[in-house]
């Protein structure tokens, strides 16, 4: 699948399964912002196999700067509409210092995050549009057996604890293309199975 297997590198983190963080970390090229996606693209692909995706994109996340985080979260707002995906949109208070102390005292400063849930089908997935759009700053990949059509099972899913998406979900990947690096969390997926998608 790919050029060369020492292009990319699985690491064993220390956290186990039962914690909240990624049990692995995948490293591999920094490229240019075009092709990060197609190279991020192939490795979650060889990833997820049949299974179905739902992209989340948080500008809480994002490694831009703090002021291109809203425009970069809403455009994918954008690319679901013209792609006609199910998706969910929420403003929350950001963990980036004080929003409701701030309206409460007046400020304009306030903090929040805005947050987009997306059930990407396998053919858009594979769609060269969808890959052109995929975002390098930051993106959180949940790869579920069948997620459900319709805008209620992200609903669901977005009102989850982490205990409970972990359970869900088959693996949740975290992925920031400009630092070619990824961060897998999966309480089925042994070290060597990830590696066999991968041709490690």
């Amino acid at each position: 699948m790919f050029m060369k297997n020492s292009e990319i590198k699985l690491t064993k983190n220390k956290s186990s399964r039962e914690s909240n963080t990624p049990q692995f970390t995948l490293s591999y090229p920094i490229l240019i912002e075009a092709k990060a996606r197609n190279f991020a693209h192939k490795i979650i692909s060889a990833l997820k196999s049949d299974s179905d995706i739902v992209m989340e994109i948080s500008s809480s996340m994002l490694i831009i700067s703090p002021a291109e985080r809203e425009n970069y979260a809403m455009k994918f707002i954008d690319v679901a509409k013209n792609m006609n995906l199910d998706y969910i949109y929420r403003k929350v208070p950001s963990s980036e210092g004080n929003p409701l102390l701030a309206l409460i005292l007046g400020r304009k400063n306030t903090s929040f995050a805005h947050e987009i849930l997306i059930r990407v089908p396998n053919d858009v997935w594979n769609s060269s549009d969808f890959i052109s759009s995929l975002s390098t700053y930051g993106a959180k990949y949940y790869i579920i057996d069948k997620a459900p059509e319709g805008k209620e099972f992200l609903e669901d899913l977005q009102n989850m604890t982490d205990e409970e998406k972990n359970n869900l979900a088959k693996m949740i990947i975290f992925d920031i293309g400009s630092h070619g690096a990824m961060g897998i969390f999966t309480k089925t997926a042994t070290e060597e199975e990830i590696k066999k998608k991968l041709g490690l």
